[in-house]
Formats: structure tokens, sequence, C-alpha cells
């Protein structure tokens, strides 16, 4: 009895043994295939070499290659890169390198055709002030494959301008190569900054910011995003909301053919001499885009 018992015992923990490792053997197979996208060994792996050219922006004195970017001025501290499939799935990132290097090598990169590279050129605080890439680069396992040189230009928004309207302000700037959407920041003291500005997303150009107060100014900057990150802010702009300014509206006396400022409307005179007067908007705007003086000889006045 004793006998049978133990044969019977140690069946039962050969049994286990066997199960549990097959278990294991289970799972460690779900988990490989779950993990494993993306995994790629040295032997299906190559790397991609490259040079950039800074469109647009500073460049040092030497010029003895293209990539002569003048860090200090242009405010790029490192430059980064990212490699996307045709798909546009991300397979491998490089650097980051130092801005003086001019150039770099992304090792680790997936063999393949039609392998997209996207330069990122950094300042200190990690925004993207310069942006490019290059398509259709071929990548053969084992090698160092010779991407050229990839362009990139300023990826922060320009000639960002800021108009005034009554209750609005309506802000427009140019677009930026491979940008998706723009960023507006505002408030209302000088010095805007994304941490201390008010965001407003997904903004096209020209966009309106209405419900605003007259009289009140109102600071903005710009940046460009896609999904490489965001930019740098744009230079500040500003402007005051109010009723449209221009034209101010001169009266002369009534014995010289003119009249004085009509009585029931929002003018106030302003004494202008002896013989005439200006007249302003009582909260102290102008009427109408007209930068210029304009003598009125009618009693019917165009308000």
């Amino acid at each position: 009895m004793r006998d049978k018992m133990a044969k019977l015992l140690t069946f039962n923990r050969e049994k286990f043994t066997e199960l549990l490792c097959c278990a294991l053997c289970i799972f460690l197979i779900i988990l490989i295939s779950a993990c494993g996208e993306g995994y790629y060994t040295s032997s299906e792996t190559g790397s991609i070499a490259f040079s950039v050219e800074w469109r647009g922006a500073p460049q040092e004195s030497s010029g003895r290659y293209a990539a002569a970017l003048d860090c200090d001025a242009a405010g790029v501290a490192t430059v980064e890169a990212k490699v996307h499939d045709e798909n546009d799935s991300y397979l491998v990132g490089g650097g980051p390198w130092d801005c003086e290097a001019h150039q770099g090598t992304i090792t680790g990169v997936p063999a393949g055709s039609n392998r997209k590279v996207a330069i990122l050129g950094k300042g200190s605080s990690g925004n993207v002030l310069y942006w490019g890439e290059k398509t259709g680069i071929t990548v053969i396992a084992g090698e160092t494959n010779d991407a050229g040189i990839i362009e990139v230009s300023s990826f922060v928004p320009t000639n960002v301008s800021a108009t005034p309207g009554d209750g609005q302000v309506t802000i427009s700037w140019d677009t930026v190569s491979g940008a998706t959407s723009y960023n507006i920041y505002w408030a209302k003291s000088a010095g805007v900054s994304k941490s201390t500005g008010t965001k407003i997303s997904n903004a096209s150009s020209p966009y309106t910011h209405t419900g605003l107060t007259n009289g009140t100014i109102y600071y903005y900057v710009v940046t460009a995003e896609n999904s490489y990150g965001e930019s740098d802010e744009s230079s500040e702009v500003s402007a005051t909301a109010g009723a449209e300014r221009g034209e101010l509206v001169a009266w002369g006396k009534n014995d010289h053919g003119q009249t004085n400022v009509p009585a029931g409307n929002d003018f106030v005179a302003i004494a202008g001499g002896s013989e005439h007067s200006l007249a302003l908007r009582d909260n102290g705007s102008l009427r109408k885009l007209l930068p210029r003086i304009r003598w009125w000889q009618s009693s019917v006045l165009p308000l």
C-alpha cells in the first residue's frame, strides 16, 4: 500500500512539473508575441548617417559645409532625430547630439525602404526651434546608410500681427512648414509665454479673439506644433481692444460753410483754434480705418 502511494505521489509530482513547464512556455510565447512588435535583432537593423543644412538660420563665418550653424545665435542647444516607417509609425530615435556636431548617426534602425527621418533643433528649454525631414531612405541591415543632407528651417511662427476691433483682437501669422496645428497664448501684461499665458489651442490664422474689454491691452505669442513637439514662442505682439482707429474729423465755423459738432451723438469737440475745432468720440477712440484728418464742409456727417 505504501509503495502504491509513493508511486502515485511521484507520478503526480512529475505531471505537475510538466504542466507547470508547459504553462510557463505558453506564457512566455504570449509575452514575446505581445511585446515583440518593434523588436529587432542586430542582424535586422542598420544605421542612418546624416548632416544638416540649416535654412534661414544664422551661419558660422567659416561656412565650410552646409551644416555650419551658429548655434548660439540660433538658440539651438541640441539636435535630435526621429525615424518613422512609410505608415508614419515610430521606429527609433537618435541623439541628442550637441549642436556643434552638425551631423549624426542613428543606430538600430530596422532594415527596410521608405524610412523617414525628422530632424529637430531644440533650445535649452526643449522647445523645437528648427525642423525638417527627409523621406524615401532605404536601410540595409548591417550597414551605415548615408541619408546625405537633411534641410531644416525655422519652426517658430513669424510675421505675427494683432489688429484691434470692438471687443476683440484679430491675430495673424505666416504658415510654418511642417506644422499641423497652432496655439495662441495671451495675457493682459507684457512678457507672455507658454508658462504664463492663457492657451488657445488649434487656432487658425487669422484668429479673432472675442469677448474682450475695450480699452484693455492684450499681449499674444503664437506657437507651431506637430507630432514631434511644440515650437518656441513667436515674437510678442499686442493690441488694445476697442473701436476701430482712423479718421479724425474737423469742423469749422458755420459762417465758413462748415458745421459745429452735431448734437445727439457720441462726438465731443476739441478746441483747435479760433476758426475751427476737432472731434473725437467721447471714449477717446477714433472712427473708421482712415489715417488722416478731414475737414467737413457739409452739415450732414457720415457718422
